[in-house]
C-alpha cells in the first residue's frame, strides 16, 4: 500500500494505492474482495487472468447499496487476460461475482486508487 497525504484549498486529505490477489471460486455468492469503514472516492481495476467465467461481474457498494457495477470480460483469444477500470464518486466496498461452470476458480488482480477527506 503507497500513501499519499496532500493539501488542496484548505482541506486534507490522503490518497492510497491498494492491490491484491483474488481466486474465487465458480458460481457462488459475491466475494468482498475490499471493504472499509471509510466512505472514499476512487478508481477500480481488475484484471481477470483465467477462469470458468465469460466475464467478472464486479459491484461497487456504498453501505450495501450498489452504486456501479461492470464487467470484465476474459480474453479468450489472449493468453495475457483482460483489464476493465471505473472511477466511482462514493463507496465503501467492492464484490466480484464469478458465475461460471465447473470445478476452477476465477483469478486475478485488482487494484483500487482511494482519495478520502482527513477531518
Amino acid at each position: 500500500m503507497v500513501s499519499c497525504f496532500c493539501q488542496d484549498n484548505g482541506e486534507s486529505f490522503y490518497s492510497d494505492d491498494i492491490c491484491g490477489n483474488f481466486t474465487i471460486p465458480c458460481d457462488q455468492e459475491p466475494e468482498t474482495i475490499w471493504q472499509s469503514d471509510l466512505i472514499v472516492t476512487g478508481t477500480i481495476s481488475v484484471y481477470y487472468s483465467k477462469g470458468c467465467a465469460e466475464g467478472l461481474l464486479v459491484d461497487i457498494l456504498l453501505d450495501g447499496i450498489i452504486q456501479q457495477s461492470f464487467i470484465v470480460p476474459l480474453a479468450v483469444e489472449s493468453a495475457y487476460g483482460n483489464t476493465r477500470s471505473f472511477t466511482v464518486r462514493e463507496f465503501n466496498e467492492i464484490q466480484i461475482t464469478c458465475s461460471g461452470e465447473g470445478e476452477e476458480s476465477c483469478t486475478g488482480v485488482y487494484c483500487i486508487n482511494v482519495h478520502y477527506l482527513i477531518d
